[in-house]
């Protein structure tokens, strides 16, 4: 997995762009699945305000 602490450390979350995007809150993070490579994976990504991962 990718590490993006570095290219991201000092940047502010903008909410609205995250939710027009297709993220989700659930409870204090946003969150975005997709199903990838036929639907034989699914990808993962969570937003926090402490970083992405």
């Amino acid at each position: 997995m990718r590490k993006l602490d570095n290219e991201l450390k000092n940047r502010k979350l903008n909410i609205n762009k995250l939710l027009e995007y297709g993220f989700i809150r659930e409870k204090e993070d946003y969150i975005y699945r997709t199903k990838i490579h036929s639907g034989q994976f699914e990808m993962i990504v969570e937003a926090k305000n402490s970083g992405i991962t």
